[in-house]
C-alpha cells in the first residue's frame, strides 16, 4: 500500500511516496496543474484521469489532489463533477469485474426456480439509471466532503 504525499517544490508540485522511503513518483508543473481534457463537451482535470490509473493513486488521493489543484487554481475551468463522475464509474466497474472474477471460481450450483425467477426481477429493477445516480451520489458526497465546487446540473 501506498502513501502519497503532496508537495510544493519550487515551480512544481510533487508527489511523493511516503509508505518506506521518500520516493517521487511523479511531478507536475504548478503552470500545467489546470490542464483539462475535453470529455462529453465537459472540461475535467487531465491529471486526475491520468492518475488515475496508476497502482498507488487511491480515489482519497485523487480528491486530495484535486482539492490541491483547486486551492492554488481557483478559478480553473474544471468540471469536478463530471471528472469524478469518470473515475467513481470506472471504479464501480473494475470492482465489479473483480467480484465477477471471484465469483466465477465459487462451485456451481444447479439454480432453483424461485431463486432464477428473484434473480431475474432483481436485474429488471437495478437499471443502468439507478447505477449512474448512485455513483452521482456518491460523487457529490465526496466533492462535498473536499469541498470542491460542482454544478448542481448534469451536463
Amino acid at each position: 500500500m501506498h502513501n502519497i504525499i503532496i508537495a510544493e517544490q519550487g515551480d512544481n508540485v510533487v508527489l511523493i511516496d511516503v509508505q518506506d522511503v521518500f520516493e517521487e513518483v511523479f511531478r507536475i508543473p504548478v503552470k500545467a496543474l489546470t490542464r483539462v481534457k475535453k470529455v462529453d463537451h465537459c472540461l475535467v482535470s487531465a491529471w486526475v484521469l491520468e492518475l488515475r490509473n496508476k497502482s498507488w493513486a487511491t480515489l482519497t488521493f485523487l480528491y486530495e489532489l484535486a482539492t490541491a489543484i483547486q486551492t492554488k487554481a481557483p478559478d480553473n475551468q474544471i468540471d469536478w463533477k463530471h471528472t469524478f463522475y469518470i473515475v467513481e464509474n470506472d471504479d464501480y466497474h473494475q470492482q465489479l469485474a473483480t467480484l465477477k472474477v471471484l465469483f466465477s471460481t465459487f462451485p456451481r450450483e444447479v439454480p432453483d426456480a424461485e431463486k432464477v425467477v428473484y434473480t431475474k426481477k432483481v436485474e429488471r429493477q437495478t437499471r443502468y439509471r439507478d447505477i449512474e445516480m448512485a455513483i452521482m451520489n456518491i460523487v457529490v458526497a465526496n466533492l462535498e466532503t473536499y469541498a470542491l465546487p460542482y454544478s448542481d446540473r448534469w451536463s
